[in-house]
């Protein structure tokens, strides 16, 4: 986890994981009118996430 997260690395993971298993369930269960801007939101999130590995 980068030195900027304040908080213990164990809670990130877990925060973080919640928020992927959200966002996928989201992306399979979304209106078609909505799965494009749902689809940038996930892409930024994960984007952030993954830029440090």
């Amino acid at each position: 986890m980068p030195d900027w997260v304040p908080l213990k690395t164990e809670d990130t993971v877990l925060l973080s994981g919640g928020a992927e298993i959200t966002l996928g369930t989201a992306l399979v269960f979304t209106p078609e009118k909505h799965k494009q801007t749902l689809g940038k939101v996930a892409a930024i999130f994960f984007m952030a996430t993954y830029r440090s590995i």
